[in-house]
Parts: C-alpha cells; sequence; structure tokens
C-alpha cells in the first residue's frame, strides 16, 4: 500500500526519524502539520506510552482526531494510544481496550492530567467531569462504531 502512496505515516516532530519503544525507528512521510488538513480513510495512532502521551498532548493531533471522528471516518489507536482519544474527548463512554498498564486512566470516574506530553497524575473526578472515561474490555480488539482499539 505504501508503494501506491496510500499510505502515509506523518510525525509529530517533523520528518526526523524517531526511536520508538523497543527501539524501532520510524522515518514519517511527511510532517504532520503537512496533512492536518488531509481527508484520511483511517488514522492509526501507535502504541507505546511516551509517544502516546505526545499524542495526547498535542492540540494538532487533537484537531485531527475531532475531525475524522465527527465525519465517521476510522481512528485505530493500538497499546496505550487510547489515552489520547481521552485527552482530546473522542467517543466520550464507548467500549474499548488497550494495553493494560493505562486502563485506569480510561475507566469511567479516572481523568488524566498531562503537562509537556507526560502523565502527571490520575484522579477521580464526579460524573459531570468534561472528560469523561470509557468502558473497558479485556478482549484483544474491540471496535465501537467507527473507533479501533487493541491491547497492543
Amino acid at each position: 500500500m505504501r508503494f501506491f502512496g496510500v499510505v502515509t505515516i506523518a510525525g509529530l516532530l517533523g520528518k526526523n526519524t524517531v526511536k520508538c519503544s523497543r527501539q524501532v525507528m520510524i522515518t514519517p512521510d511527511k510532517a504532520l502539520f503537512e496533512v492536518a488538513d488531509n481527508k484520511f480513510d483511517v488514522v492509526i495512532l501507535p502504541g507505546g506510552l511516551q509517544g502516546a502521551n505526545s499524542l495526547a498532548a498535542s492540540d494538532e493531533v487533537g484537531t485531527i482526531l475531532r475531525t475524522q471522528y465527527e465525519s465517521g471516518r476510522y481512528i485505530a489507536a493500538i497499546c496505550a494510544a487510547p489515552i489520547a482519544l481521552k485527552s482530546h474527548g473522542i467517543a466520550p463512554g464507548i467500549l474499548l481496550t488497550s494495553h493494560p498498564s493505562v486502563k485506569p486512566k480510561l475507566v469511567e470516574g479516572a481523568r488524566v492530567t498531562l503537562e509537556n506530553g507526560l502523565l502527571l497524575s490520575i484522579f477521580q473526578v464526579n460524573s459531570s467531569c468534561s472528560i469523561s472515561g470509557y468502558k473497558y474490555s479485556e478482549d484483544r480488539v474491540v471496535t465501537t462504531d467507527h473507533i479501533v482499539t487493541s491491547r497492543g
């Protein structure tokens, strides 16, 4: 699919090669700002806690996710990446899954606090909180409407 230009990897930090968890190296095709106005068939948020925290802290990612969600197009979040969905208020209350380590950050009544892209705290909030939690499944993959999540 990449050969035909169907898949585009966009980087938060431009086109510089980044080292992901497990020492995987990825070189983006484009900087995120270059493709922010595109209409995507699917937006895939990769796993790894540090990367997920960066996605959760990015206003640009939030704008893309909200546009994608409101347009009824697919969003996939792998491993820890569902915390970015919560941070940006995407599909609150739906059934999803994630890496077990971030489950407490996602479930109903838990709120994620980020500063400079780093997880600072998780605390209980009442049901009137603007960032509501999700229903959680232990399944390996969960699809709810046009949101696909996996344990990673």
